[in-house]
């Protein structure tokens, strides 16, 4: 990493600058947590099946709706991450996520701006959204400052040539 300025916007994010790029990672769950939702969620399910198979009654909406819920967690332990590279050299933005990978030309981004999320029992989370010419807009950490998501949003606009 000879030359690269890194950064943790937030737990599970990792930002780092060099001269090929802007590198922007969400790190995976540890493998145990993730097994553990899988594992957790097919238990959950399978047990609200065994009630709904025997008990189908209004019990049985009851166990539908936990087994649904099961499903869910245990889809939780499969989400993908996400990987950006701004490639200073070819010019472009590849999103790889899961198997797939996405290759977008810089002459595609409209924009790049700081969101402010905000909750009523939380404080206020920023991400840095790049918007796209015909794509969903890509969104980028959750930082804990305005200036900070700045800091990064120009560095994204430095690295894109200021679109």
């Amino acid at each position: 990493m000879d030359g690269q300025v890194a950064a943790r916007p937030a737990v599970g994010v990792v930002l780092a600058e060099s001269s090929e790029g802007l590198r922007y990672e969400e790190l995976p769950w540890p493998l145990r947590v993730r097994l553990l939702l899988i594992g957790f969620g097919a238990a959950f399910s399978l047990v609200s099946l065994l009630f709904l198979w025997h008990e189908p009654s209004t019990f049985g909406v009851v166990a539908g709706l936990f087994f649904v819920a099961g499903l869910g967690l245990a889809g939780l332990g499969l989400v993908p991450r996400q990987q950006l590279h701004f490639d200073r050299t070819r010019r472009q933005i590849v999103r790889r996520r899961g198997w797939s990978t996405e290759i977008m030309e810089f002459e595609q981004v409209r924009g790049v701006e700081v969101v402010r999320h905000s909750g009523m029992d939380s404080p206020d989370v920023f991400e840095v959204v790049v918007r796209l010419h015909a794509k969903r807009p890509i969104r980028l950490g959750a930082f804990d400052s305005r200036g900070e998501a700045a800091h990064w949003q120009q560095r994204i606009v430095g690295t894109i040539g200021g679109a």
